[in-house]
């Protein structure tokens, strides 16, 4: 899974030359990457085939959901240290 931004990133494309390409403003790119708005499905798969990527993989969040992805993801990826029962031994 993919944001929109982080695809456009990944090819080191600015905001405003994938605007340009793409033949929309640059507010309306921003809007889109920050999810305050949704592409239209032409938008969409412009965007898509300018980034190479598979428009089922692209997921849209907002930025605290994104955190929120990225804080569960680091805590499930680091291993786990289980602390060991003491014995009770009777005397």
């Amino acid at each position: 899974m993919i944001t929109l931004r982080q695809a456009r990133l990944n090819k080191d494309l600015t905001q405003s030359k994938v605007a340009k390409k793409i033949k929309m403003s640059n507010a309306n790119l921003i809007n889109i990457e920050k999810n305050r708005c949704i592409p239209n499905a032409t938008t969409f798969l412009k965007l898509c085939n300018l980034y190479g990527i598979d428009p089922r993989e692209v997921i849209f969040l907002t930025k605290n959901q994104t955190k929120s992805c990225i804080k569960k993801f680091k805590s499930k990826s680091k291993p786990r240290v289980r602390k060991s029962k003491k014995s009770h031994s009777t005397i």
